[in-house]
């Protein structure tokens, strides 16, 4: 039992008094508290009873040390927190890991890559991790290594790692052991979320050696090592991505109703060739025919009772749908805008964005470039005109005080650009 009075953690904070709080961690009760005071404040006095802190049998006493340590970001703590990667905690790991990339100077590179060799997989894993946010070129050759393991390695965790590390390091030489790793398949496909990785790794980097093997693994059996290759070919660019690309949007299933997957192909090359600068003339006809069709990106077996999967299903199919608009858009062209004009936005297109705004899943500034951007411009302007005057729009669920001024501004800003570009006319056309 604590016999005398609690030090006042807050007060000891406002003071910044580094030693009052260091003798705070002598009472339980405040503990956890004064640690994550001292790595507030960030004074070095306290490293030395943090690291002793590291060692605490509490996890969230540990998690909370290695916490402080990082934003002090004294060097001594790196070998004590290389050793919390292999905690029996993984909050306690998440946190080293963070930590070290924090503290991220010569030194820590240096033991997390000598780390990747550790007996402990999960100090393994953790290391990839923390050099993945470090980004540092010394470490490519120990990741390269890391992810040419075996499947049967223990250790396998660190493949995938190494690989998204790989890719954040963004270095030309991890190429061709990525195109490697995303060719790999085990029996059990134990390798999947490595080949995701690559995959994502290889668009990261950009490399159009990679171009032709993420093509091929297009027909792969995985949906979602698909998926990646998509995103990928989308990022990398190019005439031979773009023409992929372009053949996916075109794909087609025997069934009358199209298969699942193909519809999430297409979804993704959708999104893929609106992130391109020029998808190409190829892409112009199947783009318009995708907008024309409801059914492109539409499917038929969502169970309307479960009212998570048909929200989840509407957020897919307008992001696809506002996606071909924008490649459209990059197409350019009479023949695009005269499509965009008779097949673009409609209302539920832009109560989507709106939505999307309120529920704070997009950026404000993306939803007003998507808005100006888009054709019809009346169907923008009437719907945004709704939510101001506060009419029926479309919009559902009663926006939150916070969020409805990030709405009202966005719907302000769209208005006056438009207006300001196509004249007032604009506005008398809808109401007229």
């Amino acid at each position: 039992m604590e016999r005398f009075e609690l030090p006042d953690v807050d007060k000891l904070k406002r003071r910044r008094d580094v030693d009052g709080l260091i003798r705070a961690l002598a009472y339980s009760s405040v503990r956890l508290e004064a640690v994550r005071a001292l790595g507030e404040i960030g004074e070095e006095r306290a490293v030395e009873r943090l690291v002793r802190a590291l060692g605490h049998e509490d996890w969230l006493m540990r998690a909370a040390a290695a916490d402080a340590l990082g934003k002090i970001g004294d060097e001594r703590a790196v070998e004590r927190l290389v050793a919390a990667l292999g905690d029996k905690s993984p909050g306690v790991q998440e946190r080293a890991a963070v930590a070290l990339a924090e503290i991220g100077d010569e030194r820590v590179v240096e033991r997390l890559v000598a780390a990747l060799e550790d007996k402990n997989p999960g100090v393994q894993v953790w290391a990839a991790v923390a050099l993945a946010e470090i980004g540092d070129e010394r470490a490519v050759e120990r990741l390269v290594t890391a992810l040419g393991r075996s499947a049967g390695d223990k250790s396998l965790g660190v493949q995938d790692r190494a690989a998204v590390a790989l890719g954040k390091i963004g270095d030309e030489r991890a190429v061709e052991p990525l195109l490697s790793a995303l060719g790999r398949r085990s029996p059990g496909d134990e390798d999947r979320e490595m080949r995701m990785s690559a995959a994502h790794a290889l668009g990261e980097i950009g490399d159009e050696r990679a171009v032709e093997r993420l093509v091929v693994t297009l027909g792969d059996r995985d949906s979602g090592v698909q998926k990646r290759a998509v995103v990928a070919l989308g990022r990398i660019g190019g005439s031979r991505a773009s023409s992929a690309l372009v053949g996916l949007l075109t794909e087609k299933s025997g069934a009358e109703d199209v298969e699942r997957a193909v519809i999430d192909r297409r979804r993704a090359a959708a999104e893929a060739l609106a992130g391109l600068e020029n998808p190409g003339e190829s892409a112009l006809e199947p783009l318009i025919v995708a907008l024309k069709d409801e059914r492109y990106f539409r499917k038929r077996d969502i169970n309307p009772d479960f009212r998570s999967d048909v929200e989840e299903e509407e957020y897919w199919f307008f992001t696809a749908r506002l996606a071909v608009m924008k490649a459209l858009r990059r197409v350019g062209g009479p023949e695009a805008e005269r499509a965009l004009d008779e097949h673009g936005m409609t209302a539920d297109d832009v109560s989507f964005v709106l939505e999307r705004v309120l529920n704070l899943r997009i950026d404000p500034d993306e939803a007003v470039e998507d808005l100006v951007a888009a054709r019809p411009p009346e169907v923008v302007v009437d719907v945004t005109e709704q939510v101001l005057r506060r009419r029926p729009s479309g919009i559902s669920g009663q926006p939150p005080e916070e969020n409805e001024a990030a709405l009202n501004d966005v719907c302000k800003r769209t208005l006056k650009r438009i207006v300001s570009r196509e004249g007032k006319q604009v506005l008398a056309r809808f109401r007229n």
